[in-house]
């Protein structure tokens, strides 16, 4: 009888345990459910003041005389780097723009964003002036451009400046000895020396001349050969780059629809920047890639 009596009592102590312990399960997830719905309008209310923030700081910019300048360029000084690409970051100084490429560092001239052409010059020659005293560079390599988003186009030639060079022949300025140069100056350690800038396609010219070093630059073409006076601002104007490899169309229909492009460095892809309220506006139909993700008022594209 008693120990019918214990085995009763054990059992009842064993349901009341497997209940509370069931109770206190059932409370936590209670409670857990309770805080997403208190939460979560609370986090997509901040995802969504977030991603309206990054839309606003991806607005055009302008630098001096460049104005309305967007991705797939940057601005080191005013924007986040989600705003462009990462090649393509520009840093604005006193009114000039410039970008680095290619370890190389040079002067943005002229920006046409619809034909994707960049007119740009190296900072070390552009201001290289016939008369100017300028100092010669202190490393003589040749003008480079990266490959992968950049290409001449056929508005360019190719020239070759000289330094350390020689005396010219005085048959070299007769007008019968057609060569196309140009005479320009520079110091070297505090002492004045003569440097000549020559079209490629008249280098060969060029080789009774005995000169230490040059350097390879590309320019505009130049219409009068055999006119030396034609090829005086060859420096000065730069010459011409298209880029591409940006995600152009991607961009095109993101911006058709209101959004701004941008570009997440974690995972190498583009996205497309919109308002909360602009969402709307962005067709289903309009991002049919195979592959896409939605994320509040950001879409990225793997």
């Amino acid at each position: 009888m008693q120990l019918h009596f214990n085995f009763r009592l054990l059992q009842v102590f064993i349901s009341k345990v497997i209940m509370e312990k069931y109770q206190f399960q059932i409370s936590l997830s209670f409670s857990f459910i309770t805080n997403i719905f208190i939460f979560l309008p609370l986090f997509l209310s901040l995802f969504h003041i977030a991603a309206d923030e990054m839309y606003t700081s991806c607005a055009p910019f302008r630098c001096g005389d460049f104005t309305n300048i967007t991705y797939p360029f940057w601005n080191l000084n005013t924007q986040s780097s989600y705003c462009g690409h990462p090649e393509f970051m520009v840093d604005c100084q006193n009114g000039r723009l410039t970008m680095e490429m290619m370890s190389q560092k040079f002067y943005i001239l002229h920006i046409n964003q619809s034909s994707q052409v960049l007119r740009i010059a190296r900072d070390d020659l552009w201001g290289f002036l016939p008369g100017d005293k300028l100092s010669c560079p202190k490393h003589y390599i040749n003008v480079k451009i990266d490959s992968h988003f950049f290409h001449y186009t056929s508005n360019n030639e190719m020239y070759t400046i000289l330094y350390e060079c020689g005396s010219l022949p005085n048959s070299y300025f007769s007008p019968s000895f057609q060569i196309s140069f140009e005479v320009m100056d520079c110091y070297i350690e505090g002492k004045f020396n003569s440097v000549y800038i020559v079209s490629n396609s008249k280098l060969a010219d060029f080789s009774a001349v005995k000169c230490e070093n040059s350097i390879e630059v590309p320019g505009k073409y130049n219409s009068l050969p055999n006119k030396s006076s034609g090829m005086k601002d060859i420096l000065v104007e730069g010459f011409e780059v298209r880029w591409n490899g940006v995600e152009e169309d991607r961009c095109h229909a993101c911006t058709k629809y209101g959004g701004r492009c941008g570009y997440k460095r974690e995972e190498n892809a583009f996205m497309c920047l919109s308002k909360r309220s602009d969402t709307s506006k962005v067709p289903s139909r309009t991002w049919n890639w195979k592959k896409k993700l939605i994320v509040g008022n950001k879409f990225y594209f793997p």
